[in-house]
């Protein structure tokens, strides 16, 4: 992956009350409920909560595997994902 992801200290993107923030290691647990919830409303099976938070561990480690980005709202991981008009969460 060419390019550098910025730290927490460098800018973000606000909309609304809500910053995009490179994911933390505290935030492995809420990521990986988040991607089990989507995959299921997609109609697919999740994977074991340890495979997910095993994934979400290695883009959170090295930035170079790839960008895991999350919604934080005041400290709050926050999800709100829309696909084809639906809102999943």
């Amino acid at each position: 992956m060419s390019g550098t992801l910025p730290t927490d200290s460098e800018s973000r993107v606000t909309a609304n009350e809500w910053k995009v923030r490179p994911a933390r290691p505290m935030d492995v647990g809420e990521i990986a409920a988040g991607v089990a919830e989507l995959l299921i409303e997609l109609g697919a099976r999740a994977p074991a909560k340890n495979a997910l938070e095993r994934a979400a561990r290695v883009l959170i480690d090295d930035r170079e595997a790839g960008a895991l980005l999350v919604a934080d709202d005041v400290g709050q991981v926050v999800w709100k994902v829309t696909y084809m008009g639906k809102t999943v969460r």
